[in-house]
Order: C-alpha cells, then structure tokens, then sequence
C-alpha cells in the first residue's frame, strides 16, 4: 500500500473497535469533512473539481448482536445518506 494518512475523526474509545479512513497524502488538502458518527460509523466529505465526495466507513454489528443494535446502525447509516447528503455542488 502506498503512502497515506489515516483519518480517524478523533480518538478511539479503548477496548472498542473503531473505523477509520485512509487518505492517500496528495489528497488530505481536499478534505472538507472529518465527522465521526460513534464507534462504528465515519464520513468524510471531499472536494474534486466542482463535485463533493462523501465516502463512509463503517463496521456492523456483527452476528450474535442484539436485533436491536443491528436496526439502530442500519437506520443511522441510512438516515445519513438519504437525509443528510443533498446532491451538492460547488460553483
């Protein structure tokens, strides 16, 4: 793998599994956006010529987790790309 910086959105809970995204180092300056979504969910949001790129991490609930747990990820993934992302653009 190539040279890049990892992006975590802050610092990890100890003991508890934790996402992060890497940035190839050239493309650091586009981001606009670094925003983690609790332990198991990030968003970055960057800038390539006139369009935004929105780029998700996520780990889900694995087998063996409570129903519930499952849903409340799946409808917080969902929440934020179908609410949260309007098609953006930059003129």
């Amino acid at each position: 793998m190539g040279q890049g910086t990892r992006v975590d959105g802050g610092e990890e809970k100890k003991g508890r599994s934790g996402v992060g995204i890497m940035v190839k180092e050239d493309l650091v300056e586009e981001l606009i956006e670094v925003k983690r979504l609790g332990d198991r969910m990030m968003k970055i949001a960057m800038v390539f010529g006139r369009k935004i790129l929105h780029v998700f991490s996520v780990h889900a609930a694995q087998q063996g987790r409570p129903e519930t747990e499952k849903r409340e990820f799946l409808e917080k993934l969902l929440y934020q790309i179908i609410y949260m992302m309007p098609l953006r653009r930059i003129f």
